[in-house]
């Protein structure tokens, strides 16, 4: 077995158990993303340190679907190298692929991940967490679920807070992202003018308990307006089917 970029093969075990990343079906490792600071950044070191394999997965995660042109020329490979992981993924049932006509010439080849490669990415035990507030729900009522939300999310301004006072802008959002990047929520930022900036998030951690209780979503908006002292709109939800929470962050 190869070693885990984040202990040594001895430990692979207790890695598996806990982290959500783990990987047992196959050779490579997923490195644990919380150590990268950015997606972008997150690709090219996941490349660099030759798990190329764990990059394309997070391609997909961003793009959804993607071609064997795209992907080639996103890292910086060739696309027979493309095609041999891509088949590698496959194998082990963590990409699919699907094929599209065109007007003209062969059909267009796409990959996605499947479910099993989706999960590989961290969701922070939400199904365990969604039945706890189920039981809450069904022997309380859902205003007690509400509370614990908030409760969660009050928890996490302080050290937001603490982390962001006395930023500028540029350097607030950095931050900012990177502190969402740690809780595994693969995020990226990008300034849009002056005073605004974008903010993407592609993979939500507690997806499981927004579908079923969307003020988990307000609390974490909620949290931005607190800890950023600036104005949040959310123009784009996974909860309401697109492929990330997009939120303009206005000073």
């Amino acid at each position: 077995m190869n070693m885990l970029l984040s202990g040594q093969a001895a430990d692979y075990k207790h890695y598996a158990s806990f982290h959500p990343l783990s990987y047992t079906k196959g050779e490579f490792p997923l490195v644990n993303l919380k150590i990268m600071s950015s997606t972008d950044h997150m690709m090219n070191n996941l490349i660099k340190s030759g798990n190329t394999k764990s990059a394309i997965i997070l391609e997909l995660k961003k793009e959804q679907e993607l071609s064997l042109d795209d992907l080639s020329k996103r890292l910086g490979i060739s696309k027979v190298a493309t095609l041999k992981h891509m088949t590698g993924l496959e194998e082990d049932g963590l990409a699919k692929r699907r094929y599209m006509s065109m007007q003209r010439g062969r059909p267009r080849c796409l990959f996605s991940l499947t479910e099993n490669g989706t999960d590989l990415l961290p969701k922070s035990y939400s199904e365990i967490a969604v039945e706890a507030l189920s039981y809450i729900e069904k022997e309380l009522g859902r205003d007690h679920v509400v509370n614990l939300l908030r409760m969660r999310t009050g928890k996490m301004i302080m050290p937001y807070r603490k982390s962001l006072d006395g930023l500028n802008p540029d350097d607030k959002i950095m931050k900012l992202s990177r502190m969402r990047d740690e809780e595994g929520y693969l995020s990226n930022w990008k300034k849009i003018d002056d005073n605004t900036y974008e903010l993407v998030e592609f993979n939500c951690p507690i997806l499981g308990i927004s579908m079923r209780y969307s003020e988990a979503c307000r609390a974490e908006s909620d949290m931005f307006r607190s800890t950023t002292d600036a104005e949040i709109d959310v123009t784009h939800r996974v909860i309401d089917g697109s492929k990330a929470c997009r939120f303009l962050i206005k000073f």
